[in-house]
């Protein structure tokens, strides 16, 4: 239950003999409110009220290195420019760190802390500190002195093996595969290319290409973009009301992929802005639904392979509909955007959707780890249906002409 907790982060830098740059942060491994509360504004802001009569003890820093709202630095950090007499022993800065430790130690006894809020696997927690570690060594400062002070060669080899010793594993964890026949995720792809045209995959599609109009001479109108959203809400809140109350696939509940509330809001902003009433679902989309819903509760590898289609080929040619189809409804500059394909809150201040991907192929592969091989079978064998449900809410998307 403790694996998700921040990492405590802890800097005091002379400056000029006199001045101290001082920080303490639970930094998080979660830009997700409840755990931002949780494990960092909570603790932290009461020792910010303990030491509230020290005029100018903290301060902001300063946006320079790390950008407005870095992603691993919490709104809670305790930071200080204070002069050196403050870190004297009954100075208030040695007893903010006294304070500090004890509540991450505190924290790492897990005595008031419930179940994960973002992360409850360790696989899940390990990526999170590998995305820190190479954040980090792309940002932090105290590198760069180093190399002028210790030369290239050691600084390199003290970041790798001491610093930031996960940011060299980035690119292995970043795809996040299980090895060998067993990954899920591998056969649901092959069964894909299957189904891939050369144009949508040139390496690895197989099927021939289709006698159909092009995206690019169909149209778009402002009433089917939202129609298109209506049935996506639809699609989403079949997806994610039962990853919540199902525990076989609750592993895919809370990835960060969720997209019903940024539906909602889109949906009433295009409404509203272009003076349209809100259609009703279209049948497409009712009947995709209650397929989810039967298969949820009666065969979890084919209800697996819907939610992975459905999810990842929103990010991926998904997104490429919306660059053209945003054109063709509101106009050479595509109009306001929508959050449905642009917003990932939990991704934080970066908003890249590819972290999220990373970990929810972790996921799915958790959800397949102790299936039979006529289970993984019956997985991949879906992706057909997978690609026509899904597919065809785009039918509400495209205008007949």
């Amino acid at each position: 239950d403790k694996l998700e907790m921040p990492v405590l982060g802890i800097d005091l830098i002379l400056m000029g003999g006199t001045r101290l740059l001082f920080g303490i942060d639970f930094a998080p491994l979660s830009r997700d409110p409840a755990y931002l509360n949780t494990y960092c504004e909570v603790p932290l802001a009461a020792i910010r009220e303990k030491f509230k009569n020290y005029d100018g003890l903290f301060t902001t820093p300063g946006t320079k290195l790390y950008g407005e709202d870095p992603e691993f630095f919490s709104p809670a950090m305790l930071f200080s420019r204070a002069g050196l007499e403050h870190m004297s022993p009954d100075g208030p800065l040695v007893k903010v760190l006294q304070d500090a430790s004890s509540a991450y130690a505190e924290m790492l006894s897990g005595t008031h802390l419930g179940g994960p809020i973002s992360w409850g696997t360790r696989g899940e927690v390990r990526w999170q500190h590998t995305r820190y570690d190479a954040w980090h060594k792309q940002r932090d400062p105290a590198i760069r002195i180093f190399k002028k002070v210790f030369g290239e060669e050691t600084t390199e080899s003290f970041v790798d093996k001491v610093l930031f010793p996960w940011a060299k594993t980035m690119k292995r964890r970043s795809k996040a595969f299980r090895k060998g026949e067993c990954s899920i995720l591998r056969l649901m792809q092959r069964e894909s290319m299957k189904l891939h045209t050369k144009s949508q995959a040139p390496k690895h599609g197989q099927t021939p290409e289709p006698k159909r109009v092009p995206m690019s001479q169909r149209s778009v109108t402002k009433a089917s973009m939202l129609q298109y959203l209506v049935d996506s809400q639809v699609a989403y809140e079949a997806f994610e009301e039962l990853t919540a109350v199902n525990s076989a696939v609750a592993a895919l509940h809370d990835t960060g992929l969720e997209r019903v509330e940024l539906l909602k809001q889109d949906i009433a902003d295009v409404a509203s802005r272009e003076g349209l009433g809100v259609p009703k679902a279209s049948e497409n989309a009712t009947a995709y639904a209650e397929l989810l819903r039967e298969l949820a509760t009666t065969d979890t590898p084919r209800f697996v392979c819907h939610w992975y289609n459905h999810h990842f080929a929103h990010t991926a040619g998904g997104r490429m509909i919306y660059a053209m189809a945003r054109k063709k409804a509101f106009g050479s500059d595509g109009g306001p955007p929508l959050g449905f394909w642009e917003k990932y809150p939990k991704a934080g201040p970066s908003n890249d959707y590819t972290q999220l991907l990373s970990v929810a192929r972790y996921r799915v592969e958790t959800c397949a780890a102790n299936w039979s091989e006529e289970s993984r079978r019956a997985c991949a064998e879906e992706t057909p249906r997978a690609f026509q449900m899904s597919g065809g809410l785009l039918k509400s998307l495209w205008v007949e002409e």
